[in-house]
């Protein structure tokens, strides 16, 4: 089992606290004590046993005692015992239900308005006040010179847009901050330093020599294929070591690629990052080595400490740092399907998710959502107390997805099955998350050369008002849902994190 240690690493909060106390420990004290809470509990289809089985988006209590009128006779408690009352933006009877109003595009435009967009968007931000200019400052990915996303893969920069009209959008472009090939734009902001950062994939430091022309509206036109297999061949790597195959790439080993500034309107500079990294090193399944560190999602402490998820073999996994230069460590891979007590070669034993946004509520816990992708993965929800040991609530067990997207297309309602570069704006006055970003090409994603195809940036607003028992489901079938079963947390928490 995995050795919780982090290294000359100081905490503060709850969270840190939590971290630091078990230090020395393994994850096993962990899983006892949440199996010794959920054994102790007589939990029925509506009942809970702790804060855990309602997601942390809520608190597991005694329902309130219901009199008679007048204070006469005896009072009677709710027959389901305990149950979660949820925060709000959640609902449902276990509070995994993401309450979501319809979805507008913050950037980009639907396929079927061409005439309106000459740009292809493919998600980013969170969005960041910029107190010197008075808007909404948002840094997303952009295909150049009006391709298509079909060129993402070396023509992809990363822009600043900026919106008077809130956080939400919509966003207009100011300039471009990194040139190709920069993808995967994720912001976060450090107390410690002041400094703005923008963690990505690709070094931003030039593309290829040719790129492919004659784009126009954000799509690719039509194109023979053999032309654009050659135009998407990797960079071969330079003589001095750095290129597209290599580790500065941060596809090849551990560390992110990171720029960073003092102002929202930069000059941006790379970040020098601390520590020497392998590049490769193992992993759980089955003696198979892993490498880099894709689309990180970053949480920076008051502190200056770093904890990140990031995708790897089609897997999620964490690292962490004593601050954002680095040294990067991995935690390990972090969800597990419900009921598979190990990871093994067989998919079925991995949740496969890439694009995750990380969060922290407002009792400090944290948050994950992510891009499902094949093996019957679904929407599912991550959450844990301390940001190392975490509880994965599989769709497929509890019997629906944690949200369903959608977008008002010219006046009506249209369900989006693309959502990707998941972000979630967290209202830094409430502490609770408000708004849902994603990148989509609606119903699938657009990565085909024909001329029609678009990407965009999409926000949905999560409800913050009193949670119902679940509009998500409603989405997709007017009756009322039925509950979602229990998070068994002593049987799955013992394999949350993979060993070394």
């Amino acid at each position: 089992m995995l050795l919780l240690v982090w290294p000359s690493i100081a905490f503060t909060n709850k969270a840190e606290a939590t971290v630091a106390a078990e230090a020395t420990a393994t994850a096993e004290p962990t899983v006892a004590r949440e199996a010794a809470a959920t054994d102790q509990a007589t939990a029925t289809d509506h009942s809970c046993s702790n804060d855990l089985d309602c997601q942390l988006n809520g608190e597991c209590i005694e329902p309130r005692r219901e009199c008679p009128p007048g204070g006469h006779g005896p009072c009677s408690t709710s027959p389901s015992g305990r149950q979660c009352v949820c925060d709000p933006g959640w609902g449902g009877d276990d509070c995994g239900d993401l309450q979501l109003e319809v979805g507008e595009i913050a950037y980009g435009c639907y396929p079927t308005v061409p005439l309106t967009c000459d740009y292809s968007s493919w998600g980013g931000g969170p969005p960041v006040w910029d107190t010197k200019h008075r808007v909404y400052v948002m840094f997303q990915d952009e295909i150049s010179k009006h391709c298509g996303l079909s060129e993402w893969s070396y023509m992809s920069t990363i822009v600043r847009t900026s919106s008077v009209h809130g956080p939400a959008g919509p966003y207009k472009k100011d300039e471009v901050v990194l040139g190709t090939q920069s993808h995967n734009a994720y912001y976060v902001y450090d107390p410690k330093s002041g400094k703005h950062l923008i963690y990505h994939v690709n070094s931003g430091t030039g593309g290829k020599a040719e790129e492919l022309t004659g784009c126009t509206n954000g799509t690719t036109p039509h194109t023979p294929k053999e032309e654009l297999k050659r135009l998407r061949a990797p960079k071969p790597s330079r003589s001095d070591g750095v290129g597209d195959t290599t580790c500065e790439e941060a596809h090849d080993c551990l560390p992110p690629v990171i720029h960073e500034s003092t102002s929202l309107s930069g000059p941006w500079k790379r970040v020098e990052m601390r520590g020497v990294y392998p590049p490769q090193f193992p992993t759980s399944n089955g003696g198979t080595r892993i490498r880099g560190s894709l689309n990180p999602a970053p949480v920076i402490f008051d502190n200056g400490t770093v904890l990140a998820l990031y995708k790897v073999n089609q897997t999620i996994w964490a690292m962490r740092a004593p601050d954002y230069t680095g040294p990067y460590e991995a935690i390990g891979e972090i969800f597990h399907p419900f009921a598979k007590g190990s990871f093994t070669e067989d998919p079925a034993t991995h949740v496969l998710q890439e694009d995750p946004t990380l969060w922290r509520d407002a009792r400090g816990n944290f948050h994950a959502l992510m891009h499902p992708l094949g093996h019957g993965a679904g929407r599912g929800h991550g959450f844990s107390y301390d940001g190392v040991t975490w509880h994965w609530s599989d769709p497929s067990h509890r019997g629906r997805a944690a949200f369903h997207a959608s977008i008002k297309v010219e006046g009506k309602t249209v369900p989006v099955t693309d959502v990707e570069r998941l972000r979630i704006w967290v209202n830094p006055k409430t502490s609770q998350p408000e708004l849902l970003f994603y990148a989509s090409g609606g119903q699938h994603q657009p990565i085909r050369a024909d001329g029609v195809q678009r990407s965009f940036t999409v926000v949905q607003r999560i409800r913050t008002k009193a949670p119902v028992l679940s509009t998500v489901a409603a989405d997709v079938a007017a009756v009322k849902p039925a509950p979602a079963p229990r998070l068994h947390t002593s049987r799955d928490a013992v394999q949350t994190l993979a060993p070394r």
